[in-house]
């Protein structure tokens, strides 16, 4: 039946007395596994752009609700909004780690989110928790979207498909999961992707209380696009990219580094070429085929997941027509571009592969022997992962927040009754103006 294949009743109970404890030190361990990725001129010490000229500079000069209504890039973003202004209470000079440790924060709640709400669709703790820890710790999440307040709409979107497929049985949970999606596809635009989960959802569940989540989501899509067609907003780029193109940006920008990580993909291609794009894309196949074999308990689960993750990169790609800078870094020999589209599709690949291991296809295959190929496949991401975990991206460089604070309080000694603060990467598009009075004496 759809309803127990998509979506199953969660346990009763999915945290217990005990397990709080464990929930807090998982939390923590999140928050430090993602900000110690950052190599360079650490992410403690460092502000991102968007971050600072967008959000933090909004959040000291207006109030919280002005900001609330306020597009980017043509759309809202209320959760790095509601996180900036609580960010802009303490002392500026504190703001870059007052920043990444919200963002951390959120990206780690993100995946606490992930964890309880995979309960109903996957018995197996270690796969729950080897998803949670991926939102973090996955190689594609580390480039473009590490601690960062501005793109935690990716670990967020892949939260919002969780959030979809959950069903708990208690009520505080279901309007927890129904808030959430709210907040995230006010802040995610991405996250219409899970609008067709939602729909079949309204037509098969059986209470209302379950049809709550698919209603916040789409008053926050109205929302969304209301602010699209009314505010003001930079043109955006021109749709675009051919099917072709966007099949080999999949190939390159999903399936290689998602199968083989930045590091090791970059050996083999030396030796390989062309080929490794290929492997990484029968090494999917062969996963989806995996937890698509009869005696699987949630074969249509495993298959909309599969069909979400090339969707949600096609979504992304052809919205800001990042094809060309794609392949034009690949034919460099460079690392790809763009790779928050690729945060989502790549995450939902991992979920197909926990899908595949949580249950023994076929009665021929003994236990033993499949628990065996669960840990060669587990240990096999878990290495590859643990090969990109530390990751030169643009904030390596800084600048360090610390003496651009000291500089600024330098200038205003001798005068200056406005001073400018330079975020990373050190561009002059990414500085924001501040008053001396915001500053310390």
């Amino acid at each position: 039946m759809v309803l127990d294949d998509l979506f199953p009743q969660a346990p009763e109970r999915l945290v217990g007395a005990g397990e709080v404890a464990a929930f807090i030190v998982a939390f923590a361990a999140l928050i430090a596994a993602s900000v110690l990725r950052q190599t360079g001129i650490g992410a403690l010490d460092t502000i991102w752009a968007e971050d600072g000229v967008i959000f933090l500079d909004r959040a000291l000069e207006t109030t919280l609700p002005d900001a609330l209504g306020e597009g980017y890039a043509g759309y809202l973003h209320v959760v790095p909004r509601i996180a900036s202004e609580v960010v802009s209470l303490v002392p500026l000079a504190r703001a870059a780690t007052a920043t990444t440790l919200t963002a951390a924060g959120i990206v780690a709640l993100s995946a606490l989110l992930v964890y309880a709400a995979s309960a109903g669709h996957l018995r197996s703790r270690p796969l729950r928790s080897l998803l949670a820890a991926m939102v973090v710790i996955h190689p594609l999440v580390a480039v473009e979207s590490l601690n960062a307040l501005a793109l935690v709409q990716w670990p967020l979107t892949y939260t919002a498909f969780w959030l979809a497929l959950w069903r708990p049985a208690r009520a505080v949970n279901a309007v927890l999961a129904a808030v959430a999606l709210l907040l995230i596809m006010l802040s995610a635009p991405l996250a219409v992707i899970v609008l067709p989960i939602l729909g079949v959802r309204v037509l098969v569940v059986p209470s209302w209380r379950d049809r709550l989540p698919a209603l916040l989501l789409a008053v926050g899509l109205a929302v969304q696009v209301w602010a699209a067609l009314t505010q003001p907003s930079p043109s955006p780029p021109t749709p675009g990219g051919t099917p072709a193109e966007l099949a080999t940006v999949y190939r390159i920008l999903v399936a290689t580094p998602g199968m083989f990580g930045f590091a090791l993909a970059e050996n083999l291609r030396r030796t390989a070429g062309g080929a490794v794009g290929v492997l990484a894309l029968v090494g999917w196949a062969a996963v989806v085929a995996a937890a698509l074999l009869p005696g699987m308990q949630h074969r249509l689960t495993a298959l909309v997941t599969a069909v979400t993750s090339p969707v949600a990169m096609v979504i992304g790609v052809y919205a800001r027509d990042s094809s060309p800078s794609v392949l034009a870094a690949y034919a460099q020999g460079d690392r790809p571009a763009s790779t928050r589209f690729a945060v989502v599709p790549a995450l939902l690949l991992v979920t197909v592969l926990a899908f595949a291991l949580d249950r023994r296809p076929l009665r021929a295959v003994p236990p033993q022997a499949w628990r065996q190929v669960g840990a060669i496949a587990v240990g096999a991401l878990l290495v590859v992962t643990g090969m990109d975990y530390f990751v030169i991206n643009d904030r390596t460089g800084g600048p360090a927040w610390s003496p651009v604070i000291v500089e600024a309080v330098l200038d205003c000694r001798a005068g200056a009754t406005e001073v400018k603060l330079q975020t990373a990467p050190p561009v002059e598009s990414w500085q924001f103006d501040v008053p001396c009075s915001a500053l310390p004496r």
